[in-house]
């Protein structure tokens, strides 16, 4: 009877040499929003809104770990250019 949030969800779009994509990405958020379309009792966020490069280094400092996919979380490049996970969710 709760109304339920789905946070903190998401796949990057890179890097290529982990088996990540831009297509992947989108397959991701057109498969989550056709199945948990948004209503008063669900919803999701995502995770973020542009990719941040900066992150690797970030997160290797913090960490020690060198995580290349920190970068590619966004539904919009660096440049602000949209990928082609924004196109799907916009309606």
């Amino acid at each position: 009877g709760m109304p339920v949030l789905v946070k903190e969800t998401g796949v990057p779009s890179g890097p290529a040499s982990q088996g990540f994509s831009e297509a992947g990405q989108a397959e991701f958020w057109t498969a989550l929003s056709a199945t948990l379309p948004p209503t008063r009792e669900h919803a999701f966020v995502w995770f973020e809104a542009f990719d941040a490069p900066w992150k690797i280094a970030s997160v290797k400092a913090q960490t020690g770990d060198l995580r290349e996919s920190e970068a590619h979380w966004g539904l919009l490049r660096a440049d602000g250019g949209a990928k082609p996970a924004l196109g799907g969710l916009a309606r």
